[in-house]
């Protein structure tokens, strides 16, 4: 059990103010180099500094030392033991990267547990350059004989389509039949070995034997060694990302090329035992489309199963594992926001929830998915369990500052997470290592050391949102079955699954901006969750008054008889739209005449939202507008207490351009019932009462909610019917939320003097010269054209390792081939150059590899001496003698072999950096700053922090707030006369200076920076202007490889940095 303290009669304040490690996140420790114990310590040392509460071990690639071996064991055993010692907990992963289940190969070694897909193809597979069994028998042999094979023939289709593109006429033939028609043949493709597992290939995750050797090569290993701590301080095994093979539709009913199912080799034999029949007689109704609907049933039942299959072989296998052996099962699936997606990989989302102890998400790109979020909730509320997971912040990169972690972990929040995974922190940025997904949430940040406001303000939140049990009035029938119904062509079925599952997202987005709480059921876990159809009906732990049936095809006569039931007993049911034309993917009027006792209305959500008004608890609006305010919610009852959270569910525009005062929202909040009211502050840690009133039997509040704001209530029943109350308005303090804080235009009046001619600067790292454009040469040759230096690596690969491209991703750890035992390697030469408008002293030159490599500049070969590292360990820093005004070259050779890169290079120094496009020039830096993008003030690649010394007058004596409206940074500290006025982090920017007496007074104030400008994607034209929600071509590591795409520019990208706006005093 994660959360022993949850059971604790009252919730202390204690307990609130200073949270323990189980309500702190545990972020993905990157296990990307060669390990060792220094450096694994010292990193768990810093993690506390932070304020995060744990870690998990994640190996990822670059990992040197040997997945599982008696080595890795002792790393495991060494951050344990370190965990205790600290109170912290120590997460365990079940793979070698992702997705999980081959162990890092070790699994699919065995051609048995490799992963299949059933093709339908016009190519029979006798007739392709591949080794085919003729049945699986024959597979078999092949495989005995010669270590493995391509898969193995199943049967042969004759198939007619008429010109319409539907399916007219079809049947499974015999060896030598003919047919009028085309002939398709079927045959399972084996997954061909990829470098990504290490040489092998992906598990057959509906393999349940398969499922059974993961567990016992990884699962066992970790029980042996450390199984002891197991539900102490290891509470959890993570699984990441399990999927079976994808779906491939055909895009139009007259194209020729394949389709894929997922499959498996006894598929038709356990399809048989549940329907009666074989699938494989039916597989074209798999592929093309029947009139009116003619291929219903067998798609249902096909995608039923396989999720079954699925289901039971992977998630239960391990689930059952874990609970026997008292530690969590814990992770997330593959592809789960979409019908479509969740279709493509898994069959059905909902499903796979039932095996895990603390259910999770996967939360990428700054995305706001309600429908994953809300799915996961469901389960968890349903199964009773604990906690939810969500692995979180993927894909933001460098420059996703501390707004983006509380906004995205606070919706997260509000719909029902309690465990935090941050994607991600690495104990290395070596090599490729730095394009893994950053920022890392580590010691490489510069903002590292202020990370606990962040990690404070979740773990305070988590303890009161494990608490007691999620109180939800509406559920929602999921309509994921529905889609298997439309698995066909695309010219056939595409718009329909579009059509549908686009009011299923619209849906879930409504009614979570409701304000009427809602779960989803799933009606394939129905019948073990809920025996009958009873007032509430009870699924589960959850009981609901009102269940939703929304845009459906088909629904289960399980659930339709528990719904019939629950209406006789008084229950409500609400249909949207028509009533499904299909039970059991039969057609039938059974729904049509069980809705004539239902709520009907339209699609329409308002209408909708209108009719689960009886089942509301809060309401939020906004008081400007009369409008539903965008926030969501969770609610909570705790014994005599509820809990209620609320924030904002969508981004607030908060970026450095907005400003604050146009982003906040007056909202009024209004509880049904009378309620006494206590504020937890989240973010200071204190307890208060606010400002609210009872009247016409409801508490109402009223809030200035700005971005990032969120609040946490406990409601206790009032004994009276009517009264005021003024509020603890003492306790408030910034930075917490700004219902306090009104600006206007008359409010804000600049009265700083320094403003006109800068401000006074503390740079806490060296200025930077980017080196990453180069001339190059391998093996001594002539020095070819300027290209990007990572892109000379990708170069060297490509010409000395061709045919070994899969290779390049086999980790470090597993042995090389025969082939490439003898390599001696190569050389490779980089010829950087800038210009110098100044003579440069004391510099260093800060690169990875500098042990092996040879430096020469301006010609001349220097002796190296070092002098720690820059940003991370693996970048060595070594003096550099005086660099003359004019033309510098810095050369550069080092070994390349099939591992080889060729990073970026940093000139370190005191000076100032121009850039002209491409150029860069070293130049005199500024004595002073001004309150603007300093990449245009001489510190173009600095990404380091920055203390801007400022004066100000106070001429009256009274309080005082300081607001910085717009800052590129991570986040701002305040100091006023060398006292701690606290952070800005979060809109609307404020910092409370306290009383100031009248006369000069000193404000520091600290940027707080981020690494984008010297380690971004900065030449990826799209990265500047498509933060985070930008996604994979902006964040991802192929972001920094765009050379032969529109987006590359080798004009550099840099994104704006520094205090943007002038500081204010009101």
């Amino acid at each position: 059990m994660l959360y022993k303290k949850k059971n604790e009669q009252v919730l202390s304040s204690e307990l609130f103010k200073n949270p323990t490690a189980e309500f702190r996140g545990a972020p993905f420790w990157a296990w990307n180099t060669k390990l060792d114990d220094e450096t694994l310590l010292k990193q768990i040392d810093i993690f506390k500094q932070m304020g995060i509460g744990g870690f998990h071990m994640h190996v990822r690639t670059g990992m040197e030392t040997e997945y599982l071996s008696d080595e890795f064991m002792h790393y495991i055993k060494l951050c344990n033991e370190k965990a205790k010692k600290e109170n912290m907990l120590c997460w365990l992963y079940d793979e070698d990267r992702w997705p999980s289940g081959a162990a890092g190969g070790f699994v699919t070694k065995d051609y048995r547990y490799r992963q299949r897909t059933l093709v339908l193809d016009r190519v029979s597979p006798f007739e392709t350059k591949r080794n085919f069994g003729k049945d699986y028998e024959d597979f078999c042999r092949i495989c005995e004989e010669k270590g493995e094979s391509d898969g193995y023939y199943v049967c042969r289709y004759g198939v007619k389509i008429d010109s319409d593109g539907f399916l007219a006429d079809y049947r499974r033939l015999a060896d030598n039949e003919e047919f009028d028609g085309e002939i398709w043949y079927a045959y399972i493709l084996i997954a061909g070995n990829s470098g990504w597992y290490n040489g092998q290939n992906y598990i057959d995750t509906m393999n349940k034997k398969a499922v059974e050797k993961f567990v016992d090569i990884t699962y066992e290993a970790y029980y042996k060694n450390v199984g002891e701590d197991f539900d102490k301080s290891i509470p959890a095994i993570f699984t990441d990302e399990p999927q079976v093979s994808m779906l491939k539709y055909k895009v139009d009913s007259f194209d020729k090329n394949p389709a894929q199912l997922p499959f498996t080799d006894d598929f038709d034999e356990t399809y048989k035992k549940e329907y009666g029949d074989s699938i494989l007689d039916k597989i074209p109704e798999l592929i093309w489309e029947k009139r009116d609907n003619g291929c219903a049933e067998t798609r249902y039942r096909y995608h039923n199963h396989r999720t079954e299959r699925f289901v039971e072989a992977f998630v239960d296998t391990i689930g059952d594992w874990c609970g026997k052996h008292n530690i969590a099962f814990t992770g997330h699936m593959m592809e789960e926001p979409t019908l479509e997606s969740q279709v493509h990989s898994l069959g059905e989302a909902m499903r796979c929830y039932r095996g895990f102890h603390i259910p999770g998400m996967d939360l990428l790109c700054d995305n706001v998915e309600f429908s994953t979020a809300k799915q996961v909730q469901s389960a968890v509320h349903q199964y009773g369990r604990e906690g939810m997971l969500s692995e979180l912040y993927g894909v933001t990169g460098w420059d996703f500052d501390f707004r983006g972690h509380k906004r995205q972990g606070d919706w997260q929040a509000a719909l029902g997470v309690t465990v935090r995974v941050h994607h991600l922190t690495w104990v290395s940025m070596n090599g490729d290592a730095k394009h893994d997904y950053p920022a890392s949430i580590g010691y490489q940040s510069p903002w590292y050391k202020e990370y606990s406001y962040i990690e404070n303000h979740f773990a305070r939140l988590y303890t009161a949102l494990t608490r007691g049990n999620p109180e939800v009035r509406v559920g929602v029938i999921h309509p994921v079955e529905s889609y298997w119904l439309l698995c066909g062509p695309n010219d056939k079925t595409g718009l329909k699954r579009q059509y549908l599952n686009t009011q299923f997202l619209e849906m879930t987005r409504a009614l979570t901006y409701s304000g009427v709480d809602f779960d989803f059921i799933s009606e394939s876990l129905l019948p073990s969750l809920c025996e009958k159809g009873t007032n509430p009906l009870k699924v589960g732990k959850m009981q609901y008054d009102c269940v939703v049936v929304p845009l459906m095809l088909t629904m289960r006569s399980s659930t339709l008889e528990r719904l019939n039931e629950f209406v006789k007993n008084g229950g409500k049911v609400i249909l949207l739209g028509k009533a499904p034309e299909f039970v059991d993917a039969k057609k039938s009027s059974a729904v049509l005449d069980a809705a004539k006792n239902w709520k009907n209305i339209d699609v329409d959500y308002v209408s909708l939202v209108d009719a689960l008004e009886p089942f509301r608890f809060v309401r939020f609006t906004n008081i400007d507008t009369s409008m539903q305010c965008d926030l969501v919610h969770q609610l909570r009852t705790d014994g005599e207490y509820k809990w209620l959270f609320f924030c904002h569910g969508d981004d607030k525009k908060n970026d450095v351009t907005w400003l604050p005062a146009m982003s906040r929202e007056n909202a009024e909040v209004e509880i049904s019932g009378a309620w006494d009211v206590t504020e937890y502050n989240t973010v200071t840690g204190e307890i208060y009462t606010p400002a609210y009133e009872i009247r016409n039997g409801k508490t109402v509040l009223k809030y200035t909610l700005f971005g990032e704001d969120s609040v946490l209530l406990r409601l206790k029943k009032s004994n009276e019917n009517s009264k005021k109350v003024e509020g603890d308005k003492k306790k408030k303090l910034l930075p917490l939320k700004c219902a306090d804080v009104s600006l206007s235009a008359q409010d804000m009046r600049t009265e700083y003097k320094e403003v006109a001619d800068g401000v006074p600067y503390t740079l806490d790292e060296p200025n930077v010269i980017l080196l990453d454009m180069a001339e190059y040469a391998f093996d001594g040759e002539e020095y070819l054209p300027e290209v990007d230096s990572i892109h000379i690596g990708d170069i060297g690969r490509a010409r000395f390792y061709k045919g070994f491209e899969e290779q390049s991703q086999v980790q470090p750890w597993v042995p090389v081939p025969e082939e490439l035992k003898n390599d001696k390697g190569h050389t490779v030469k980089r010829r950087f150059t800038f210009e110098s408008e100044i003579d440069i002293e004391n510099a260093c030159l800060a690169l990875e590899m500098s042990d092996v490599a040879e430096i020469y500049i301006n010609g001349k070969k220097i002796d190296k001496v070092f002098d720690g590292w820059y940003v991370d360990e693996c970048i060595k820093k070594v003096h550099l003698p005086k660099l003359p005004k004019g033309k510098v070259t810095v050369e550069i050779t080092t070994p390349f072999t099939l591992r080889g890169r060729t990073e970026w290079v940093y000139v370190l120094g005191d000076f100032g950096v121009r850039v002209e496009g491409r150029r860069v020039i070293a130049c005199p830096g500024k004595q002073t700053l001004d309150f603007g993008d300093i990449t245009r003030q001489t510190l173009p690649f600095y990404t380091g922090n920055i203390t801007y010394h400022t004066a100000y007058t106070e001429t009256e004596g009274k309080t005082r707030t300081l607001q910085i409206p717009a800052f590129g940074g991570a986040l701002v500290r305040v100091s006023v006369d060398g006292r701690d006025a606290g952070v800005i982090a979060v809109s609307p920017y404020c910092a409370d200076l306290g009383f100031l007496e009248k006369g000069e007074h000193r404000i520091d104030i600290t940027l707080f920076g981020t690494r984008f400008n010297g380690f971004g994607p900065l030449h990826n034209m799209y990265s500047k202007d498509n933060p985070a929600h930008g996604g994979w071509l902006t964040r991802g590591p192929g972001s920094w490889r765009t050379y032969d795409c529109p987006a590359w520019n080798d004009a550099y990208q840099l994104i704006s940095a520094g205090i943007l706006s002038c500081p204010t005093v009101y």
